[in-house]
Formats: C-alpha cells, sequence, structure tokens
C-alpha cells in the first residue's frame, strides 16, 4: 500500500497554478495597463471620500472652553460656552471668544477663540456677546493660540441669548 500522493489534474504536477491562471490573477495582463491605472486611481478616490465621509460623521470630544490647546491641533471638538466678545466683521467672517460656563450661567475659568472662515460667512447664526453657544469644529493653531473652526455654519448653534 502507498501513501504518496497522486497528483490531481488541476495540481500542475505539484508545480503551483497553472500559467493560464496565473495570468488571468494579474490585472495588468488581464485587463490591460490602462484600465488597471484607471481602477486603481478610482480606489484611491473612494478611499479617501470614504475617510472623508468618516472623519465628518465622527463624535466630537467635548471640552471647555479652558481646555482648548495647541496639542489638540487637528482634533475635532464640541465647545459649550458663553461668547465674551466678538470681532465678527458685517458678513459675519472673523471670531470670537468664548469662556467657561458657570453655575450661574456667567463667563469664567478659560476662554477659546472660535474663528468663522470667510467661506462661511453668513451660514451661521448672528453671535454677540452674552449668548450661550455651542461650536463643533477642528482644533488648529494660528500664531501660537489654538482655536477653534466650525466645518460648516451649521456647527456654530445658539443655545439662549444674551
Amino acid at each position: 500500500m502507498s501513501l504518496k500522493k497522486k497528483p490531481r489534474p488541476d495540481d500542475n504536477d505539484g508545480q503551483g497554478l497553472p500559467e493560464d491562471v496565473l495570468a488571468g490573477l494579474n490585472p495588468m495582463e488581464r485587463w490591460g495597463r490602462r484600465k488597471t491605472v484607471f481602477f486603481l486611481s478610482g480606489l484611491v478616490v473612494f478611499s479617501t471620500l470614504a475617510l472623508y465621509a468618516y472623519s465628518y460623521t465622527m463624535k466630537p470630544l467635548a471640552v471647555e472652553p479652558g481646555e482648548v490647546s495647541a496639542d489638540m491641533a487637528g482634533k475635532l471638538v464640541c465647545v459649550h460656552g458663553v461668547v465674551v466678545s466678538s470681532s465678527l466683521c458685517g458678513s459675519g467672517w472673523g471670531s470670537f471668544v468664548i469662556g467657561d460656563v458657570n453655575s450661574n450661567g456667567s463667563g469664567g475659568g478659560g476662554n477659546c477663540t472660535v474663528f468663522v472662515p470667510e467661506d462661511l460667512a453668513g451660514e451661521g447664526p448672528e453671535i454677540h456677546p452674552g449668548d450661550a453657544v455651542e461650536v463643533v469644529g477642528r482644533v488648529q493653531v494660528y500664531n501660537g493660540i489654538a482655536e477653534v473652526v466650525p466645518r460648516d455654519g451649521g456647527d456654530i448653534r445658539v443655545i439662549t441669548f444674551g
């Protein structure tokens, strides 16, 4: 009785996959260079868009205005506070400063700058000192100061008017 393995017809005598099967696995030989490059480019674009969509749906980190710092650069945060001062121009872009909310509703503790880019001008609500606001945005550092930059006008919400 022999325990020697008998080669199967599709085993190519134990030498691996047949050449015609291997050629079918190589996309360059199967589709040609142009189609392969097009496919891979599409895959890269799709992956980039998927990552962008995922980052847009990520849950922001809830922080107090005084906790926003330069080491948080690039992170998505949600900040609640009272508007202490505003230097928004008439069209709605510029910056405003929010402070921590104490139990009595007044500003106190640390402050945080919120920068509203010019391309978001007019998209968000009107902001005035004394308003209690919630801002969702990415932390960026400008001239050594950490600031929160909203992604669109809906990322700025007035909770109560001051």
